[in-house]
C-alpha cells in the first residue's frame, strides 16, 4: 500500500474514535452532536476565509460538508491534512 493511504487510514481511525468519545460519553449526546456539527462546518468556512493567508483552500462540496459535519473540527483538520498530502 501507498504511504499516503496508510496515513489517511490512521487519521480516519483517530477521527472516528474521537467522534465516538465525544458523542457517547457525554450526558447530553444530542446537544453535543449538534455543537460538533456546527463547529465542524464553521471551521470549514474559517479555513476557506483564511485561505489567502494559509494557502490551504478546501472546496465546499457535499463531501467536504459531510466530513466536516460528521467529524467536527478533527474532520476539517483531516481534510486539510489530506489536501496537504495529495497536493
Amino acid at each position: 500500500m501507498n504511504t499516503a493511504v496508510v496515513i489517511m487510514i490512521l487519521l480516519c481511525t483517530v477521527v472516528l474514535f474521537g467522534i465516538i468519545n465525544a458523542l457517547f460519553l457525554k450526558k447530553k449526546p444530542l446537544k453535543t452532536g449538534f455543537m460538533y456539527v456546527l463547529f465542524g462546518v464553521a471551521s470549514l468556512f474559517a479555513v476557506n476565509l483564511t485561505s489567502a493567508y494559509t494557502g490551504i483552500n478546501l472546496p465546499i462540496s457535499c463531501w467536504s460538508l459531510i466530513i466536516s459535519g460528521v467529524g467536527g473540527i478533527p474532520g476539517t483538520i483531516l481534510l486539510c491534512v489530506m489536501q496537504f498530502i495529495i497536493v
